[in-house]
């Protein structure tokens, strides 16, 4: 059962950082649509 515990804690982590990953580069994607709508922009 410990095991079990331990092997799910472990996975949980891994979701978590590559949840973070995921939301970190749809946000940097997002600032640089942005930053390439704003400079296409006639200005």
């Amino acid at each position: 059962m410990k095991t079990n515990q331990n092997s799910r804690e472990v996975d949980n982590i891994q979701v978590h950082k590559s949840n973070d990953f995921a939301s970190n580069l749809a946000v940097i994607l997002a600032v640089l649509i942005t930053l390439t709508a704003i400079f296409l922009l006639p200005g």
